[in-house]
């Protein structure tokens, strides 16, 4: 767990810190403001694995960050004028047998007839 850990650190450091920087350069302030929450909410939730916590100490925080991931994803898509998504992404993968269209042939049709041999 300690190495997947530093290899998160490293990502977040590597990866999600320059991206942030490109978001607050070029968002609203509003969006800028919500995106360094959001990295500083991943940054924060690690603290019940780092000192291995239960899962019913960390799961909270999950959903909290979570949550205010949501928030931003909405936010940025206001932004550049399109309709916010639903807030509840969970909801939304559960209807119609996710991940799969209703209107895709079913996984049946895809059954082929095969000899024995």
């Amino acid at each position: 767990m300690r190495e997947e850990l530093q290899a998160y650190f490293a990502k977040w450091e590597d990866e999600l810190q320059p991206l942030l920087g490109e978001v607050q350069l070029l968002a609203s302030p509003k969006v800028a403001d919500l995106s360094d929450r959001v990295s500083g909410a991943l940054m924060e939730i690690t603290a019940q694995v780092e000192i291995e916590g239960s899962f019913s100490e960390y799961y909270p925080g999950w959903f909290q960050a979570d949550d205010l991931i949501n928030v931003t994803r909405n936010a940025m898509r206001e932004e550049l004028g399109l309709e916010a998504v639903g807030s509840d992404r969970w909801a939304l993968r559960r209807d119609n047998g996710w991940p799969w269209l209703d209107e895709r042939p079913p996984r049946e049709s895809y059954v082929q007839e095969h000899d024995a041999h």
